[in-house]
């Protein structure tokens, strides 16, 4: 590695201290490197801003002025002011401003550069010129309508301001002293605290640590000890449920015995009902087939068969007649019974066993009429279900019942 070596008057100029790095020795002895930002002087006394005692009377209609007769950090304002018109002040972003009351421009009067020192601000509020130092509150320098009285009653007002102004700079130089005083013994406070908090996070570090370990373990104890609860748990529900269903097992073995015991008693009881019921079925049954015989030797001893029948009924009739029908049968001769069987098709009239027959539609219905005691007398008949018709008994006239009703046929 070649060392290049090179003059300081031959490095070139920095533009900004921004970054900038430079080289020196501690009180050690010991070559350091320092940032730029921390290469910086003591705090300086507070800036002050006062009001000289003359008060300069110009004529009326000219332009007032302020000159500074002190420095940049203590600044001694000369007025002067018109006579017989009133002025009203303001501060902008660059200047203190002034203006004749009634008119409309702002002039600019002194530029606030040329009033400065350790943060100095001043202001207009509605009443004063104001400045402030630092943070501190905001000083009334001088009012407003002093300066917009005559120029000899001015300088009265801007010597009683200077006078407060200096004052309170006074003031503020010794609270600024008093602040360094305290700003030191704070910083020595401070770094004894911060060499205790160092011992203190290292020891509070450990703690920490420790903590951490023992509540992971405390965390580990707690999850064991709420798996075996949960465990005890449900064992303790089985148990419980084991001890139920025995006993409910229990209940039911109990019951089904008394069922059973029951049970058997009635199957006694039935066993000796069915033995009796069948002793009694076959006295009974052998007294019915004693009866259905006499029946039979009786009936065909005295009953005699039928030889003729005879059918009443309607052959055509006129769909949608509500009136009751039925088929009329007579056997003879008298004596050999009345029973016949009737068979329809139910097309045009639904037939019923007992002869009556209601009308489905109009059409042709077939029924056949069958005496049980004689099938070969049955006979066959049909009934004709025809839609409603009016006679007429001339070409272009009706015949009328004598009540004056119309006969549909």
């Amino acid at each position: 590695m070649t060392i290049r070596k090179i003059k300081v008057s031959a490095l070139p100029e920095a533009s900004t201290f921004e970054g900038l790095i430079v080289l020196g020795i501690d009180s050690s002895n010991n070559s350091v490197k320092a940032p730029m930002s921390v290469l910086k002087g003591n705090k300086g006394d507070a800036a002050t801003v006062a009001i000289s005692s003359t008060v300069i009377a110009s004529a009326p209609g000219s332009s007032p002025a302020v000159v500074n007769e002190g420095t940049s950090y203590a600044a001694i304002l000369k007025f002067t002011l018109p006579s017989g018109q009133n002025v009203e002040f303001q501060k902008s972003s660059t200047h203190i401003q002034w203006r004749v009351v009634g008119t409309v421009n702002w002039a600019n009067l002194v530029p606030l550069t040329d009033i400065k020192g350790d943060n100095v601000s001043m202001q207009m509020s509605a009443t004063h010129v104001q400045y402030q130092v630092g943070s501190a509150g905001w000083i009334n320098l001088i009012s407003i309508a002093a300066l917009q009285q005559p120029a000899a009653d001015a300088t009265s007002a801007a010597n009683t301001a200077a006078g407060l102004a200096n004052t309170k700079a006074g003031i503020a130089d010794a609270s600024a002293s008093n602040a360094d005083s305290k700003a030191t013994l704070a910083n020595n406070a401070a770094s004894l605290a911060n060499s205790k908090a160092g011992l203190a996070d290292t020891a509070a570090g450990n703690a920490d640590s420790k903590a951490t370990l023992a509540n992971t373990k405390a965390g580990l104890a707690d999850t064991a000890a709420t798996n075996a609860d949960a465990k005890a748990t449900l064992a303790n529900n089985a148990a419980t449920a084991a001890n139920a269903a025995a006993a409910n097992a229990s209940d039911k073995a109990a019951l089904a015995d008394s069922k059973a015991t029951l049970a058997n008693t009635k199957a006694g009881l039935a066993d000796t009902a069915a033995t009796n019921a069948d002793a009694k079925a076959v006295s009974a049954y052998t007294v019915q087939l004693r009866l259905e015989a006499l029946e039979a030797s009786l009936v065909a001893q005295y009953k005699a068969m039928p030889t003729s029948m005879t059918l009443s009924y309607p052959n055509r009739i006129t769909n949608r007649n509500r009136a009751v029908q039925k088929i009329s049968s007579t056997l003879a001769p008298t004596g050999t019974g009345s029973n016949v069987l009737f068979l329809g098709d139910n097309n045009a009239v639904t037939t019923y066993p007992d002869g009556g027959f209601t009308i489905n539609k109009a059409g042709h219905s077939v029924i056949h009429c069958i005496p049980t005691e004689n099938t070969s007398l049955y006979k066959t008949i049909t009934i004709d279900v025809v839609e409603p018709v009016m006679r007429k008994v001339a070409a272009a006239s009706l015949r009328f019942l004598a009540n004056g009703k119309i006969r549909l046929t």
